[in-house]
């Protein structure tokens, strides 16, 4: 027995006891449903008044308690708690057929054309304010049913995993290869679980979406466009479509055409002299093997290689420009300091590191022993101890380069003729005559490739005490630089 059963009725009881008793009364017998019912129903203007609080902020806390105990109450026997899924899957449908994104064009709508995409909706901030646009505006009751569903499950998850895995792992890869995968730096497992719940979550919402609506297509365009540029087959794209997490092939086809056209605009709007008045843009160009597989060989029909040249501008930074003297980069400054350092004596003590840059690096070493210790005793006296943190330092900037890309050119430059139909291919991408392209150059050997190589024979030579032997250790001069630097300077 219910041990409440067993208490004495409170006024509480008694009332809704003796109500129960009215309701149950001739010459109209109602029970508490139909009351309720009734209650709830009505439209008469008395009853309407009575009622007119519960939707209120005032009155919604108290509306949710009753749903709430009326559901606890539903899912008692198994067949209630069938119909009561059934009713709340049917609430919950007609909520999510009410999220939907609103029709036409970017930004009024959420259609996203092949034909005129921009760059501007590859960059990570644009695919955030998308995202952002679907999951919190369009569509939050679906994304925060996912959400909510996955954070559930997600210490279930960790928690399996974390039994699973044994713990004489080691872990091979190193730093290096760490920071060429990712920029941002591990948090805790609760924190990766929930960013894994959101990103799944943020996920499905376009997928549905691009189910109701295939105009829906913000995800289904960025991933088309990474497919194609991963060398995805025409079959994974129909797969993917599918699916629902990309457009089609045609599709990514459309976009490249559209894209390609407004980076050859602003190729030959970069490389104006006009709007390069101190430093020009930088150009690095490479020789590149594509080979066109062909996995059915048959007559006709064979892998090949594609040998060509490939290659990117690096616009300069325009706050650093801002700090430049253009008296001080002229070719008349340039000349003036070749002249002022012919006297000029070399000393060993040039290349090494002063004084002061020894004792911050000892300040720095000092700081994080210092820390380490911090956390397993107290220093003696506070006045004398190592401070825990190290000196400021200048930062150096961490900003991304602005580079564009080159179109691919069927040309290779490590011949006097290769290099010439290389540079006519750049003088057309970047729309400058032969004057306006010679006038300004001077080519560079910044290939830090070749430079590795070089100091490698140096590195690897065996020291001896024989002269003859001296040869290797001057890094010999290559036939042609495999990365020549052009770059156009301000004459």
């Amino acid at each position: 027995m219910h041990p409440e059963s067993t208490r004495k009725p409170t006024a509480v009881i008694k009332k809704v006891l003796s109500t129960c008793i009215s309701l149950n009364e001739l010459p109209t017998k109602l029970s508490p449903k139909d009351f309720f019912l009734n209650y709830l129903e009505s439209t008469n203007q008395d009853i309407v008044y009575l009622r007119r609080l519960w939707a209120v902020p005032a009155g919604i806390p108290s509306l949710m308690g009753v749903a709430r105990a009326l559901s606890k109450d539903m899912r008692r026997t198994p067949e209630a708690k069938e119909a009561w899924a059934a009713f709340i899957r049917n609430e919950a449908l007609d909520l999510l057929l009410s999220e939907t994104p609103p029709r036409g064009n970017y930004p009024v709508g959420s259609f996203h054309s092949a034909n005129t995409v921009s760059n501007l909706f590859f960059s990570s901030q644009q695919k955030c304010h998308l995202e952002r646009l679907l999951t919190q505006q369009y569509m939050p009751f679906f994304y925060g049913l996912m959400k909510s569903m996955l954070d559930w499950i997600q210490p279930c998850v960790s928690q399996t995993e974390a039994v699973a895995k044994p713990k004489d792992i080691i872990i091979t890869i190193g730093p290096k290869e760490v920071a060429g995968i990712g920029y941002t730096t591990p948090g805790t497992s609760q924190e990766g679980g929930n960013e894994r719940a959101h990103r799944m979550a943020t996920t499905i919402c376009p997928m549905v979406a691009f189910g109701k609506n295939q105009r829906n297509n913000s995800l289904q365009l960025h991933n088309t466009v990474r497919l194609f540029a991963c060398g995805a087959s025409e079959r994974v794209h129909e797969y993917m479509n599918y699916i629902g997490l990309s457009s089609l092939h045609s599709t990514a086809l459309s976009a490249l055409k559209t894209l390609a056209v407004e980076s050859a605009e602003t190729l030959k709007s970069l490389m104006k002299v006009k709007n390069n008045p101190l430093i020009a843009p930088s150009i690095c160009i490479n020789n590149i093997d594509i080979e066109q597989h062909v996995h059915q060989v048959s007559v006709g029909n064979l892998s090949n290689i594609v040998r060509g040249t490939w290659g990117y501008i690096h616009v300069p930074n325009q706050r650093l420009l801002k700090t430049l003297n253009a008296s001080e980069i002229s070719l008349g400054a340039y000349q003036r300091s070749l002249e002022s350092i012919k006297g000029m004596g070399i000393n060993p003590s040039m290349f090494l590191p002063t004084i002061q840059e020894e004792q911050s690096e000892i300040n720095v070493i000092k700081s994080q022993i210092s820390r380490v210790l911090s956390s397993l005793a107290d220093p003696k006296g506070k006045v004398s101890a190592y401070p825990t943190k190290p000196c400021e330092i200048e930062l150096i900037s961490h900003e991304p380069p602005e580079l564009h890309m080159l179109k691919l050119m069927d040309a290779l430059d490590n011949s006097a003729k290769g290099v010439g139909q290389v540079f006519e291919s750049i003088m057309k991408q970047a729309g400058l005559s032969v004057e306006g392209f010679f006038g300004r150059f001077q080519p560079m050997d910044g290939d830090l490739g070749t430079h590795y190589r070089e100091a490698g024979i140096s590195i690897l030579a065996t020291p001896t005490n024989h002269l003859a032997y001296c040869s290797w250790i001057t890094p010999p001069h290559m036939g042609h630089h495999e990365n020549p630097l052009p770059v156009f300077p301000q004459t």
